[in-house]
């Protein structure tokens, strides 16, 4: 009900439109957002512990390249999503 009769508030900030995030910022930002993203979490300490082996040796360094892995899959994916978005928006 408080949403129907602040809908003229509403109508208002969007016609404000979003200003834009300093690069330094939104990069420190989003770094912040992936590494406590619950996929990451459940992937790192769920997934890749149980993918290791002790006999192999260098266990942190068998955690270390499937994360990085993973990392490197999520800059590439968002980092085509933003560019999209900012040659759609221009």
């Amino acid at each position: 009900m408080r949403t129907f009769r602040e809908r003229r508030a509403l109508a208002a900030a969007l016609r404000r439109g979003a200003t834009a995030t300093a690069g330094r910022h939104a990069l420190v930002r989003g770094a912040i957002v992936g590494a406590t993203n619950p996929a990451t979490v459940v992937f790192v300490t769920a997934i890749l512990p149980a993918c290791t082996s002790r006999g192999a040796g260098h266990v942190p360094e068998q955690i270390l390249l499937p994360g990085l892995v993973v990392s490197a899959i999520g800059v590439v994916s968002d980092s085509a999503w933003g560019v999209a978005a900012g040659t759609f928006r221009a």
